[in-house]
């Protein structure tokens, strides 16, 4: 409970601060950013945008993108890796990045809703992650948005440090 009450503390000094930081990003030609808290949900703000760049050259360097049609982004949060995968796509590609933060989810849907590759799902499981905190389905019973073996790439960027 007491986990709870200082992430809300923490989330709320950030939405007061997101105007600041609004502004910040129109200033240094950086508008496509999530806002403030929802960049910070998924770990630290000042490495939101170097480790999409980073895990993009790795996949880059491995050639992993390269023949890539459909890429599930497992843990997608506030959607770090989207701009990456947009503009490696093909013209037929499809990107589905899911995650258990309900709030990340709808900010992406919105955001990139003009491109119908991509899309965007609430995994509804149990996780101190989401919207819940704890409630929801068992992780057993879930089931990726994606039919078995169809997809060229699964990213899990930032999952297994949550577990």
């Amino acid at each position: 409970m007491i986990e709870h009450a200082l992430r809300s503390v923490r989330t709320l000094g950030l939405w007061l601060a997101s105007p600041l930081d609004r502004a910040w990003l129109l200033a240094t030609r950086r508008p496509h950013l999530p806002p403030l808290w929802l960049r910070r949900h998924t770990g630290s703000v000042s490495a939101f945008e170097s480790a999409a760049r980073e895990t993009a050259a790795f996949l880059d360097r491995l050639e992993l993108l390269k023949d890539a049609r459909l890429v599930l982004d497992v843990g997608c949060g506030a959607g770090a890796m989207v701009e990456e995968f947009r503009r490696r796509l093909p013209a037929d590609g499809r990107y589905v990045g899911f995650d258990v933060h309900a709030a990340s989810i709808r900010w992406c849907r919105r955001r990139w809703a003009a491109d119908p590759r991509l899309s965007f799902e609430i995994a509804p499981i149990a996780s101190p992650y989401g919207a819940a905190f704890g409630g929801g389905a068992p992780v057993e019973s879930y089931r990726f948005p994606v039919d078995n073996g169809s997809a060229d790439l699964v990213l899990a960027k930032s999952v297994f440090t949550h577990l």
